[in-house]
């Protein structure tokens, strides 16, 4: 009897695992997924700003939208550095780690392999921070935002005059 109950613990436990594991692959494809998409909007809308600071902005509205306009490519190149440097964190973190321990747990004690197993888990499923992918999506938001109004901001810079600068000699 006590064999049967032990057994649908111990399965129930690693399909709890397991579901979380995918879970959690999951939500990291859908990060890298948002990142590749605040890419994509980040250059849309930097190419904006680009060809506004080649103009003669006079209206103070516009000079408003185009400040708005920059500030969103700040956020979003922060958040993709921050992100980056994370991840680059992890992996030097991990490459420091291989070096071997003298005094590791032996893994011939069973509540030892316990603990080993649950530090090990605990690190896998820590691959992010907290308040990351609440950050991807508040910066996708603006962008989607933004970028929903480059059409308009375009046709409005076509009013503004062309900067003449001489050309370097």
């Amino acid at each position: 009897m006590a064999e049967v109950i032990f057994s649908a613990v111990v399965g129930d436990m690693v399909g709890r695992m397991i579901s979380l594991l995918a879970g959690q692959f999951k939500g990291q494809q859908c990060t890298e997924a948002k990142l590749r998409k605040i890419c994509h909007m980040l250059v849309k809308v930097y190419s904006a700003v680009e060809e506004a600071k080649g103009r003669q902005i006079t209206n103070y509205g516009t000079l408003e939208w185009l400040s708005e306009l920059n500030d969103t490519v700040y956020q979003g190149r922060y958040l993709l550095d921050t992100v980056g440097c994370r991840e680059q964190e992890l992996e030097d973190e991990h490459a420091d780690k291989v070096v071997a321990q003298p005094f590791s747990f032996s893994l011939f004690n069973p509540a030892k392999r316990v603990r080993v197993a649950a530090c090990a888990m605990k690190r896998l499923l820590s691959g992010h921070d907290v308040g990351v992918p609440e950050a991807i999506d508040r910066v996708v938001e603006i962008l989607e935002t933004v970028s929903g109004d480059l059409k308009e901001f375009l046709m409005l810079l076509q009013n503004c005059q062309p900067i003449q600068r001489p050309l370097a000699t």
